[in-house]
């Protein structure tokens, strides 16, 4: 049986547990409810069956990758900058990525074209064999990573999610349209400070989006820095 068919008959097989509790009476119910507070459970039991979290796919996305609860790709993001760049990004824009995975697929479902490059040679192969005919992979070695995006015209959003993103960011500047907004994962992380100051020097604004994404429990952040009339209308 083909590997996707075992994950959906277990996504199916929770889905029938859920049906079948419900289906139990009432003061069964109540038995079992009083039983996993009794056992400090009962919060899991919730979260697994009936939460934010699982219609996200959040629980999928530990077997299959950013996905959403359907078996889509998502950015390895904060679900807050997934929802809210769903409703600004369109087929008109184009997008370069320093990083590639499901996030690349994802950008390309919305987009009209996704360049991204990659300085891992194994996770390369992997990737290309799985883009869609509207994006490219292009691999890089680490010196020459950052410098990937001079080698192509302007874009209207540009993704930092790899290795040397300082350097990445100072190249990034000179390759967006006018309208051109900056995505910048993991701003939380203090190492990326110079980046900061320099895209503070060039007028540029953040707008952070923080909170819990695909895969994994802990907190992430990913900012967005923009200028005025940019093509996220913020």
């Amino acid at each position: 049986m083909p590997r996707w068919s075992r994950r959906e008959d277990k996504v199916g097989g929770e889905r029938a547990l859920v049906k079948l509790y419900r289906s139990v009476p009432q003061p069964l119910q109540r038995l079992v409810s009083k039983t996993t507070t009794w056992a400090g459970i009962d919060a899991h039991l919730i979260l697994l069956s009936d939460s934010v979290l699982r219609r996200r796919g959040w629980f999928r996305s530990f077997g299959e990758g950013p996905v959403d609860h359907e078996g889509r790709p998502l950015p390895w993001m904060p679900y807050s900058f997934i929802d809210f760049a769903s409703e600004r990004i369109d087929d008109s824009m184009r997008v370069f990525e320093f990083g590639s995975g499901n996030s690349t697929r994802w950008w390309a479902e919305h987009c009209d074209e996704v360049i991204s490059v990659e300085d891992n040679r194994k996770w390369y192969e992997r990737i290309k064999s799985e883009l869609p005919v509207n994006s490219q992979i292009v691999y890089r070695s680490s010196e020459e990573f950052a410098s990937e995006i001079t080698n192509h015209r302007s874009f209207d959003i540009v993704v930092v999610d790899g290795s040397d993103r300082v350097q990445c960011i100072k190249n990034s500047i000179e390759h967006l349209t006018d309208e051109g907004v900056i995505v910048f994962d993991d701003t939380y992380r203090n190492e990326y400070e110079p980046a900061f100051e320099l895209l503070e020097a060039e007028n540029f604004s953040e707008i952070f989006f923080q909170g819990m994404g695909p895969v994994s429990p802990a907190l992430q952040r990913t900012s967005v820095f923009y200028r005025p009339g940019n093509c996220f209308n913020i």
